[in-house]
């Protein structure tokens, strides 16, 4: 069922005797205000009397074809669905074009339901941001951004606000308590901000837009303000961080759009992740048309990435797999969602990552505990 949230805000400044105070006369108040200065949106706990807390998530999902992965996903009764990007699909060079398929989705009876029963949070990538491997080089981004927030924000809490005050991007953290624990949602934008890419030589020969890395001390998936604000939430101490990309983070080797295209971007998110008073750090990531898990050890920490792609658009006459040093096991190239199932442990917060299929069969797994 939707959780009927209660916002957390901050009630009084911040001032260390009252806290110290609070902290001794009410233990467990004092995890809730801990939260409530680490996050810009805090919440309760969405389901006090379950045993464990069910995340679902998903990217590419194309508004014209059939998606009996939206039932399969209904009957998961998931405490939250993330959408990872792409989606819609409708690339145009003007943004308003896109609310045709935003308004048929809406009209997708197994949305609806979705939409209804769960708590959906989205970000975006670049069929529903502008065209096809786009960044911030598409010139209707601000209505685009218009567009994202009418049609897919309005399912997030009213006291989230996207991106900066100038309202660029659509960036955002939220932040629960969940059996005491603190779990972080960190949604990133890899869109609005972006530098151009650069492609190898051999695509233009060959048609397809391969890309290479760019080595320019200038170039930016975030863009500054982004970063900055990222580095104040990481900051903050959670007992496990779901960090959101729309691209993959940890992926070498395959020729697409990857963190490692701008590999200066990308040591820098290493840095911040190595560096952060996050316990544990689970990155969902879709945009490939398959599903894949990848780990790195960065340090004492690692550095877990499991990439849901696609609900309902599969490609399965592209070569799409590749080899990579930090990859788990084979991908998966049918219709597909994700599950994050958060149990208790003493060390913090267990976690069960899987890739399912369009029955709900699990096809690919990994824990904080094991892998299989």
């Amino acid at each position: 069922m939707k959780s009927n949230f209660l916002s957390a805000q901050p009630f009084f400044t911040h001032d260390l005797s009252r806290e110290r105070f609070l902290q001794r006369r009410y233990p467990l108040l004092s995890v809730v205000l801990l939260l409530v200065f680490a996050f810009q949106n805090v919440h309760s706990e969405p389901n006090p009397k379950s045993n464990s807390l069910k995340i679902l998530f998903g990217s590419c999902l194309h508004q014209d074809r059939p998606s009996p992965i939206l039932e399969t996903i209904t009957k998961e009764t998931a405490d939250y669905f993330f959408l990872l990007g792409d989606n819609i699909y409708f690339d145009t060079e003007k943004a308003e074009e896109k609310r045709f398929a935003y308004i048929k989705l809406d009209e997708n009876p197994f949305w609806k339901v979705l939409s209804e029963i769960t708590n959906i949070r989205s970000t975006w990538d670049d069929h529903d941001y502008g065209v096809n491997d786009s960044g911030g080089e598409y010139s209707d981004k601000a209505k685009s951004r218009e567009l994202f927030l009418e049609y897919l924000a309005k399912h997030h809490p009213k006291n989230i606000s996207l991106g900066n005050q100038n309202k660029e991007g659509i960036y955002f953290s939220e932040g629960i308590v969940w059996k005491g624990k603190s779990i972080g949602f960190v949604f990133l934008d890899t869109r609005f901000f972006r530098s151009p890419l650069k492609r190898t030589l051999a695509s233009y020969f060959l048609g397809r837009k391969y890309y290479r890395e760019n080595d320019d001390p200038q170039a930016t998936i975030l863009g500054e303000e982004q970063w900055v604000w990222l580095k104040g939430v990481l900051e903050k101490k959670f007992d496990l961080l779901l960090l959101v990309s729309s691209i993959q983070v940890l992926a070498t080797g395959h020729p697409f759009e990857k963190w490692q295209n701008f590999p200066k971007e990308r040591e820098r998110l290493f840095e911040l992740l190595e560096n952060s008073n996050a316990r544990e750090v689970l990155i969902l990531s879709g945009d490939r048309h398959i599903a894949e898990i990848y780990q790195l050890q960065l340090g004492k920490k690692t550095l877990t990435e499991i990439t849901s792609s696609s609900l309902n658009l599969p490609l399965k006459h592209l070569p799409l797999e590749y080899s990579s040093e930090f990859k788990i096991g084979k991908s998966f190239d049918f219709e597909n969602f994700g599950r994050v199932t958060l149990t208790e442990s003493d060390e913090g917060v267990r976690y069960l990552a899987e890739i399912l299929d369009l029955n709900a069969n699990v096809v690919l797994s990994i824990s904080n505990q094991k892998t299989r």
